[in-house]
């Protein structure tokens, strides 16, 4: 007999997914209207990612200390 295991889904949720295809047809646009657009887009992209995960960790700390239920 053999038995199978549930791990659940590898794939992103749609919420992601759209985001990720939004930034990059952005990025995409902003890249052939304006010269060495990456000098610019690299730092935003990663201020943007920074910041996300610095506002997870502070929703985290308001959680656990009861300002949010």
């Amino acid at each position: 007999e053999r038995t199978t295991t549930t791990r659940g889904s590898r794939a992103l949720p749609a919420s992601m997914s759209a985001t990720m295809a939004l930034g990059a047809l952005l990025g995409y646009l902003i890249r052939r209207r304006i010269a060495n657009a990456d000098l610019r887009l690299i730092p935003a992209a990663s201020g943007a990612i920074a910041g996300e995960s610095l506002v997870g960790v502070l929703m985290a700390m308001l959680t656990a200390f009861g300002v949010f239920r």
